[in-house]
């Protein structure tokens, strides 16, 4: 009994840990859409230990190395991308 106490307890930390660790790998990311953010978080804290792994691994690049410019006329940003982000920002106005 206080083994199957430990192992809950220890699965409720790691769950608590990778939603925590994915909530900010998610609140980092860049989204042209707030929805898809929302619906992401949504996903991790109601379904914990599936949905913070789904979402780090969907966001994995961004826990390795740091996003390029999001925003301008910067030399890393693709020509898609700028329009991306252009239309992006005429529907939030």
């Amino acid at each position: 009994m206080v083994l199957v106490k430990i192992f809950l307890w220890g699965l409720l930390g790691l769950s608590l840990l990778l939603n925590t660790a994915a909530t900010t790998v998610l609140l980092r990311a860049y989204f042209e859409v707030k929805a898809r953010r929302y619906a992401q978080l949504t996903l991790i804290w109601l379904i914990p230990l599936v949905g913070a792994l789904l979402i780090l691994y969907i966001h994995k690049e961004a826990l390795f190395k740091r996003a390029k410019a999001k925003v301008g006329n910067h030399s890393n940003i693709s020509k898609c991308e700028a329009i991306s982000h252009a239309v992006a920002y005429s529907q939030s106005r």
